[in-house]
């Protein structure tokens, strides 16, 4: 009997005792730290990305009395909000605002008329009513209720088991002899797991080994380490005790150490009806994804269109600039964050008044520039080869100079040839390519060049001539005619003897 008195009263002084009130912390921790909740109070945006406003539905915003704009189904977004929804008390529910309180900076208050969400900071102040599993290592799950009959039911209207220092998930307490016994299952720690026996004389206590539940009697919890729901018309006053002078009989509350996130969770019911709210932020701003041809850097509120030369494929801090041979263009218009009220839901460019397009973001790849364009790396497009130049195949990031006897024009992607009968004869055209089709200049009469792409023109051998410019191949001389010379435009007549064609001399 002397150690189940010693249980019991282990029991009743858990959370006010060494050592699990270290663990359990007794320095005073503060109210929300708006700078480090993203979800809802602000969002650090990662590169790639951008902060965004979020609308409250109307619904919403009439449930927590926020004047909103009747010919829209959507408000612009203030808060922080919490919603409080599936209460008991229905007049618990609705969209709570948080509410600043100079006079009071370790507290966090959100308001809904008279009712009001509050995260208490510590020291935490002894508890009961609630039902407890523990063991050697201390107290591994609670669930706090009034009911101390069938109270260790976890249901979710009555209630569920919350883990303190056990592992996760908390257990299913369940029995048909609750008189006599109770059976723990599907608990984290599996030590705590079993079928515990009423211990007789020691009230509502059941032991397992050195594993126990134990149903705790008040007082109720008086203050710190958590969040609670309670109205003003509830509000008491107690006797000032250990630096905390007033405070609140609460409709539901939650003990946490997070004054962030703690509002999350299973929450109990004090002086309200079961089951408890379930309470949960309501995000107003975002981190949206940057669309592909388009970038951000970290904690901006708009995207950028990549410049020309540069393209991305979304979700990109910065833009990835083309390669030698290819180009992109973002070509024209803004992203605009105005909307005019028959726009759709998205980004878009006002194309005059009454209207709407989408805009030209940003590029999303680089194309390859066609032959007879070139390109350096980061360009917006292509330029064209120079006459006097070819760019050659597609993706060119130069081009060449056309080799003697050739040509080109502008955006040229193979260089043309001198046509037989004409030759490139300016030395210092040939050597910086030709630029135009009348650089290859027709050989003279008694001249020619049988091949394309000539430098030169040769001169016509004897016994053939060339009597006209532009000659591919010399003429043999008619048959009683010769030419003895090179060069010759005209062939002489025999005056009495015959020759054959091609003759360079008369025979007699």
């Amino acid at each position: 009997m002397a150690m189940l008195r010693t249980l019991w009263r282990f029991g009743l002084t858990l959370l006010c005792s060494s050592p699990l009130a270290s663990i359990i912390g007794e320095e005073v921790r503060f109210g929300v730290k708006i700078f480090a909740s993203p979800r809802n109070y602000f969002a650090k945006c990662q590169g790639g990305t951008y902060l965004v406003s979020l609308p409250l539905l109307f619904a919403e915003k009439a449930a927590g009395n926020i004047t909103c704009n009747a010919t829209s189904s959507y408000c612009n977004a203030g808060g922080p909000y919490l919603y409080a929804t599936g209460a008991g008390s229905a007049v618990c529910d609705g969209l709570y605002t948080l509410s600043a309180d100079p006079s009071n900076a370790t507290h966090q208050y959100y308001t809904k008329g008279e009712y009001t969400l509050l995260w208490e900071p510590g020291p935490r102040e002894a508890f009961g009513l609630r039902w407890m599993i523990f063991g050697p290592e201390g107290l591994l799950y609670q669930k706090y209720t009034i009911d101390d009959l069938l109270g260790w039911r976890g249901t979710p209207t009555l209630g569920e088991w919350s883990v303190h220092l056990g592992q996760a998930p908390a257990p299913v307490v369940e029995s048909d002899q609750p008189e006599d016994k109770l059976a723990v299952r599907s608990s984290g720690s599996s030590a705590a797991n079993g079928l515990y026996t009423r211990v007789p004389g020691a009230g509502k206590m059941y032991a397992r080994g050195s594993h126990f539940i134990l149903w705790q009697p008040g007082p109720e919890t008086l203050a710190g380490e958590r969040w609670t729901l309670f109205s003003a018309a509830a509000r008491t006053e107690v006797a000032a005790r250990d630096g905390l002078a007033t405070q609140y009989r609460t409709h539901y509350f939650r003990l946490s150490e997070d004054s962030e996130a703690g509002h999350e969770g299973t929450w109990a019911a004090d002086w309200a009806l079961y089951p408890p709210p379930k309470v949960s932020l309501v995000p107003t701003v975002a981190c949206f994804r940057c669309e592909p041809g388009t970038f951000s850097t970290a904690g901006s509120k708009q995207c950028e269109r990549c410049p020309p030369g540069f393209y991305s494929l979304g979700i990109a801090d910065a833009c990835t600039s083309c390669q030698p041979g290819t180009f992109a263009n973002s070509g024209l218009g803004l992203v605009s964050e105005v909307k005019m009220p028959q726009c759709p839901d998205v980004h878009y460019a006002s194309a005059g008044r009454g209207s709407c397009t989408l805009p030209q973001l940003g590029a999303t790849k680089c194309t390859t520039c066609t032959p007879g364009r070139f390109s350096l790396r980061a360009a917006g497009g292509c330029d064209a080869c120079a006459p006097g130049w070819y760019g050659g195949a597609a993706g060119a990031s130069s081009c060449f100079t056309c080799l003697a006897g050739r040509w080109s024009g502008p955006a040229a992607f193979v260089c043309t040839l001198c046509e037989a009968g004409t030759a490139m004869l300016n030395a210092t055209i040939a050597a910086a390519g030709g630029t135009s089709p009348f650089q290859c200049e027709q050989c003279p009469p008694g001249r020619h060049s049988s091949l394309a792409g000539s430098t030169s023109c040769g001169d016509c051998v004897p016994g053939r001539f060339a009597q006209r410019l532009g000659m591919s191949a010399c003429v043999d001389c008619q048959p009683g005619s010769f030419q003895e010379f090179s060069g010759a435009t005209l062939c002489g007549i025999c005056p009495s003897s015959a020759a054959g064609p091609g003759a360079t001399v008369c025979t007699l």
